[in-house]
């Protein structure tokens, strides 16, 4: 007892719990710990808000420096660089360390069309252009520019962002806010130099734009094609007047009640505004009246920054189910203030208002007499509930909460509210739709069964519980009629026995009442009577001439052919049963049945049975697909791409059934396996009716129908029981369309049983026939398609391309770690080739993919690819072109453009061919190595020509260098001078010399390029050039010029008096032929320190007068003038 003691006393000890001192360093440690999670969690989160919100920034400011440097390329006329100078006027400089103060404004202007100031003039070359010699021809003074638009770009600094407009010639220049749109925000700082366009042709742009408290910088040298003229332009002044825009950046949202949504930062332009003040609001009829709250509740709990919550009451009790938020600016310089107000955007509420429920079934055996209502529940039965939730915007997606909307209607928390003792164990099963009740057998008549649901979407949400109820009342399970215990099915009979075990075994003679219920109530009932001897009994619907598409219930009954009275006589006085007449019987049974199911014989001339009932259905067939069997449904088979799918068979996987089973309703082997057809029909959408026969089994003839396109584009046939489809041509795209396959079967009714009658009211045994059934809820349908995941506009493919999406790049080894964020290359040793379909002809090609770029964006699931395709033109041109930047989710089914493709090769120079059209070839620019081979750079810099003889000249077709057509052209000779930092490099197709002065060259084109250039431009195109060093025009008529040379000339003659034939060319001789050859004396002479020329006749007398050499002009100049 002493040590029992003990041990308790030890044990109340050791469980005494934790001190208060535990406790409090058990919680301060959960509170750490969870505080570091949470922290984690935040920080994450507000990581990956950034990194997306960083992308946004940085791609609107690529493509804004992408748009101004296509725009700078494409300059035609002037290119202009000013900013405002304080006073709203602006000054032109070269580049931004040029300004005596850092501007507020900034605007580069670029016009195509001709200013005042350049209109009907060329661009000096002096003033700041660049070389005449790289003048385009395309614009020249007096060329109609309607089509052109100038540009200007403008940067604020007091809202850091970056505008943009155009206008056509004949319109005026914007000045108004409103005429621009925003191009980029975040832009702190905007540069542009102009001072490389007249050396180099090139503008560098520089843009630095913030996100947060991170900076970056964009930068880019571009290259001018044209020839353009440099702060020529006036520039309006500044409008100081207070303009300003605002516009919400949400085109609209839904939201649900207790909701919160922070609105993004809107969209502002102004013009002069040193401060801005923006509130947001809301209002319901555009506009005009401005609310702090909505009649629901809704409220801006930060009116300055958009944090908008939703009110509770929002849509609820016939309050409005939509609101609109607009937001209001008030602009202020000094003294001066304007205010703006935004377009109204909508604000719809999401909300579950009602649920509905509904008995959905119930389990009532067929011959029931008085079937339940809608609102009743029959004693004993077992019932389905149905319900949904209802509402407004219910299955529309959120703005805010992005959950599955397909869940919206969804119902939870099913319960009995009333009357839970008259159901069997309450709710029985339940689920987001319905829910299953069983009333008990003994429920009292009349009494009531109330059941609740709950709306899950409103359960989820800050509102109340939205509930829906419904209320069954019990009606009394009357009469019933025994089931058959069998299953009819066409093709086979079922034995019936127990029909006639209710009878005394002396009487072996029955009569057998069938009566066939139409169940949709088109057609009399059928009934009839007939004999039955022994014990076995037989019911087979083939008896009846039925129509298979319907459904039918039969109502069975027998009747002992001997009457009572006849019995009661045979078993007092013995001898013989006599068997009652077929008329007697008859008419005693017609007379005195019931009108109502289960329709029994309700006289007392004859002893009867139970009234036995059982239904029959509309015949089913059942296919397999995929391991997974159908029995009366449609299949829909996975679509077939013609442009991916290589093995696959279109019905692949798609068998009939052969399996017998009673849910079928109709013997398969014996009725459906020998007489099985099938249709074939294109179309859209679920109406038979409006699909296209292809080759369809006519119900009337029995016999297979052939249209037009039968075996055009698919071959159909049927293998055994399994129905076949084949493509003809996978590159034919007119095979794509949705095809439906629908079954059916010639139905031979065949009864072996023979009745025979007693009697029979509307009995319809007749046999007209084979009939075809139409098992059309058996289709199968699949949908033939030549799609693609990624669309490419490129000047080597414009269309749809089969590119692999994240997840089958993710499976492939040759995209090796998707999800490094650097960008890498596949493992594409030979290249890849895709299935494509060409936008303009729907043709399917191959197509070769040379390389493929590709990374995960940082902090997100998306992947972005470059697809690129390099080309080697016969070694002599070579491309690389891109597809451009496509993003997709790695569970996305389509890739998205974000980036346009680039070309890029070693094509320098276009060349005109004999048949008028540009081609692409390279030819060395002077900073290739290959220059140095072709011409000596030293002799060049040293003023001495170079030239070429004979070489060919390869070009392809310039619209379509990487497969357009081939151009052979031979140069007879090439010649390349270099004057100013500038190559000039001329091909000639032929040259001719006449007189020894007179060069006449018929040119391919000529072109220059500087030191560091990367293209020929071409400066003339095919052409004949006049080339003479003829200084000395005829005294008599001076459209004819000859040459004299001077004593240091090399073909200087020997003596300072000569005797020459002098041949003058006409100025615009062009052919060699327009020449005058006059005799004289020639002397030359020293005067004043001037070369001196006299020309006398062969007498000595001067006849052309005395001429002094113009060293400037290199000419000779008469001494009279």
């Amino acid at each position: 007892m002493e040590t029992w003691m003990k041990d308790q006393l030890h044990m109340q000890k050791q469980n005494k719990g934790f001190s208060l001192v535990e406790l409090i360093i058990a919680i301060a440690i959960l509170v750490i710990v969870t505080g570091a999670v949470c922290s984690f969690i935040v920080i994450t989160s507000r990581n990956y808000a950034n990194g997306n919100n960083d992308i946004g920034v940085q791609q609107e400011a690529q493509l804004a420096f992408n748009q101004i440097s296509d725009v700078v390329i494409d300059a035609r006329n002037s290119i202009n660089y000013a900013g405002e100078d304080g006073s709203g006027n602006f000054v032109k400089v070269l580049k931004d360390s040029e300004f005596a103060n850092t501007p507020e404004v900034k605007k580069l202007i670029v016009y195509n069309t001709l200013t005042e100031e350049s209109e009907g003039k060329t661009p000096d070359p002096s003033a700041s252009s660049v070389p005449a010699a790289s003048a385009s021809p395309s614009i020249s003074p007096g060329t109609v520019t309607a089509d052109l638009y100038n540009y200007i770009f403008m940067w604020q600094k007091s809202d850091e962002s970056l505008y943009f407009a155009k206008w056509k010639q004949e319109e005026t220049e914007p000045v108004s806010i409103s005429d621009f749109e925003v191009l980029a925000e975040h832009i702190n700082d905007f540069q542009v130099d102009l001072s490389q366009v007249e050396e180099r042709r090139v503008v560098k742009l520089m843009m630095n734009f913030t996100v947060g408290t991170r900076g970056f910088q964009m930068a880019n040298n571009v290259t001018v094609r044209n020839q353009v003229v440099i702060n020529e332009a006036d520039i309006q002044p500044l409008d100081k007047e207070i303009s300003v825009e605002i516009s919400i950046r949400e085109n609209g949202l839904i939201m649900e009640p207790g909701e919160k949504y922070q609105f993004a930062s809107p969209q502002i332009k102004s013009m002069n505004a040193k401060n801005k003040e923006i509130e947001w609001a809301f209002t319901y009829d555009g506009g005009k009246t401005i609310l702090d709250k909505t009649t629901g509740g809704s409220e801006f709990i930060d009116k300055k920054n958009g944090m908008l919550k939703v009110g509770i009451d929002e849509g609820k009790d016939g309050k409005p189910s939509e609101f609109e938020v607009v937001v209001i600016i008030k602009a202020t310089n000094g003294d001066k203030s304007k205010e703006a107000q935004s377009l109204p955007i909508k604000v719809q509420i999401k909300r579950v208002n009602t649920v509905t429920l509904s008995k959905k079934s119930e389990d009532v055996e067929a011959g029931y007499e008085d079937k339940p209502g809608t609102m009743e529940a029959l004693q004993g039965s077992t019932i389905t509930i149905g319900g949904e939730a209802g509402g407004n915007l219910l299955k529309s997606s959120c703005s805010v909460c992005k959950e599955d909307a397909s869940r919206d209607q969804e119902l939870t928390d099913w319960k009995i509210i009333s009357g839970a003792s008259l159901v069997e164990f309450g709710i029985q099963s339940a689920d987001q739709t319905s829910a299953t009740i069983k009333i008990k057998a003994d429920a009292a008549v009349g009494s009531t069964i109330t059941i609740q649901a709950t709306s899950s979407l409103s359960k989820r949400k800050a509102y109340d519980n939205v509930n829906g109820t419904i209320t069954l009342t019990v009606k009394e399970r009357k009469s019933k009629v025994i089931p058959v215990g069998g299953v009819l099915q066409y093709g086979n009979k079922i034995q019936v026995d127990k029909m006639l075990k209710e009878f005394t075994t002396t009487i072996t003679h029955h009569v057998i009442v069938i009566r066939v219920v139409d169940n949709s109530g088109k057609s009399a009932d059928q009934i009839v009577a007939y004999h039955n001897e022994g014990w076995n009994l037989w019911v087979e619907p083939e008896c009846f001439n039925l129509d298979l598409t319907k459904a039918y219930t039969f109502y069975m009954q027998a009747l002992e052919a001997v009457s009572k009275e006849n019995y009661k006589e045979w078993k007092d006085h013995g001898g013989t049963v006599q068997i009652s007449s077929d008329e007697e019987i008859w008419n005693e049974y017609i007379n005195h049945i019931s009108n109502k199911a289960p329709y029994g014989y309700e006289g007392d001339m004859f002893n009867c049975s139970a009234v036995y009932c059982t239904t029959l259905e509309p015949p089913k067939i059942a296919f397999t697909y995929n391991n997974k069997r159908y029995v009366d449904q449609n299949i829909q088979i996975k679509d077939y791409n013609l442009l991916t799918e290589t093995n696959r068979e279109v019905l692949g996987g798609v068998a009939f059934d052969t399996t017998q089973e009673d849910s079928l309703n109709i013997n398969i082997s014996r009725r459906v396996m020998n007489t099985l057809t099938y249709s074939l029909y294109v179309g859209e959408g679920e109406d038979q009716s409006q699909w296209t026969k292809i080759k369809t089994f006519d119900a009337k003839s029995l016999q297979y129908v052939y249209s037009e396109l039968n075996d055009k584009y698919l071959s159909f046939f049927q293998n055994g029981y399994n129905p076949k489809l084949n493509i003809k041509n996978k590159n034919d795209s007119n095979t794509c369309g949705t095809y439906h396959i629908v079954p059916g079967f010639v139905f031979y009714r065949k009864a072996e049983t023979k009745l025979q009658i007693v009697g029979q009211q509307n009995y319809d045994s007749s046999y007209s026939g084979p009939v075809y059934y139409d098992a059309s809820n058996s289709t199968i349908h699949v949908k033939i398609k030549a799609e693609t995941t990624m669309e490419v506009d490129s000047s080597v493919f414009r269309g749809g391309v089969c590119f692999p999406v994240p997840l089958e790049m993710k499976s492939d080894a040759r995209y090796t770690d998707i999800l490094n964020t650097d960008w890498h290359y596949a493992n594409l040793s030979q290249g890849i080739d895709l299935h494509a379909l060409e936008r303009d002809t729907g043709k399917q090609i191959s197509l070769h993919i040379s390389k493929i770029r590709y990374h995960r964006i940082e902090g997100t699931n998306t992947i972005e690819v470059e697809p690129i395709v390099e080309i080697n033109r016969d070694n002599v041109l070579y491309i690389s072109i891109s597809f451009g930047i496509y993003q997709c989710d790695m569970n996305g089914e389509k890739w998205e453009r974000k980036d346009a493709g680039r070309e890029t090769g070693n094509g320098t120079l276009v060349f005109m061919g004999d048949d008028g059209k540009d081609y692409l070839t390279y030819y060395p620019v002077p900073k290739d190595p290959d220059f140095n081979q072709k011409f000596n750079l030293t002799e060049l810099k040293n003023g001495n020509r170079q030239e070429r003889n004979g070489e060919p000249l390869i070009g392809y077709d310039y619209s379509n260098p990487a497969y357009g057509s081939r151009k052979d052209m031979y140069i007879s000779k090439t010649y390349c001078e270099y004057v100013n930092g500038i190559y000039t490099l001329t091909l000639l197709k032929s040259e001719n010399v006449y007189d020894g002065f007179w060069t006449i060259r018929f040119v391919y084109g000529v072109y220059q390029c500087d030191a560091d250039g990367n293209k020929w431009s071409r400066i003339k195109n095919t052409d004949t050039i006049l080339e003479t060093p003829a200084n000395l025009y005829l005294w008599s008529n001076r459209n004819y010029i000859t040459y004299v040379p001077l004593p240091t000339d090399t073909n200087y003659w020997t003596s300072n008096t000569v005797y020459k034939d002098l041949v003058f060319h006409k100025t615009d001789d062009m052919n060699g032929n327009d020449r005058q050859q006059i005799s004289c004396t020639l002397r030359y002479s020293k005067e004043n320190g001037k070369d001196t020329l006299t020309i006398m006749d062969t007498a000595g007398h001067i006849t052309g007068g005395k001429y002094i050499y113009n060293t400037q002009l290199k000419m000779w100049i008469s001494s009279n003038i």
